[in-house]
């Protein structure tokens, strides 16, 4: 589980992997669910596949999309370099690339992190969308979104707990 808050008005967001399944295709998948503190639950379904973290849809959109049915984007590396650069969506240069980058320390809201990677979403023209930060051995721990070229919102991470190892706490309102 993993909680991330907002930091310019406290409000929060869970994240859980709940689960397995399966998408229309027969890719095995994890289910995420996001529960915002209006209540409303959202999924969200991941598999790792050559070195990537990727979003993925459980159904075919029906449309080709370049070859992309399931709307996958690889949003991350698991062995990232810094200066890595890589298309959003496989064979689709105007979605966006990612490129990674090492920023070592990182101060989440439970503490700082060690050996930390950045990964920066930017448009086909070079402007940054997102930057997302994710911890060796701990996963995702932050994120800013950018608008033309500004920061105008930024969650970091209050509680984390994987495999039964806990950091920080659940951040309450």
């Amino acid at each position: 589980m993993t909680q991330m808050v907002l930091l310019a008005d406290s409000t929060s967001a869970i994240y859980q992997v709940v689960g397995k399944a399966t998408r229309s295709d027969g890719q095995p998948v994890f289910v995420e669910l996001k529960t915002e503190e209006s209540g409303t639950p959202d999924s969200s379904f991941y598999y790792l596949a050559d070195g990537y973290l990727v979003l993925t849809a459980l159904e075919s959109s029906g449309s080709d999309l370049q070859n992309n049915p399931f709307q996958e984007q690889r949003i991350a590396k698991s062995q990232p370099n810094t200066g890595d650069k890589w298309d959003l969506v496989t064979g689709n240069d105007q979605s966006g690339y990612m490129v990674a980058k090492s920023v070592g320390r990182f101060t989440t809201l439970y503490g700082t992190v060690d050996d930390v990677f950045s990964f920066q979403l930017f448009t086909p023209e070079a402007k940054p969308l997102r930057t997302d930060y994710y911890g060796k051995n701990i996963g995702w721990i932050g994120i800013d979104i950018f608008q033309a070229d500004t920061i105008v919102m930024q969650y970091r991470c209050s509680y984390k707990n994987i495999s039964g190892t806990t950091c920080g706490q659940v951040w309450t309102n």
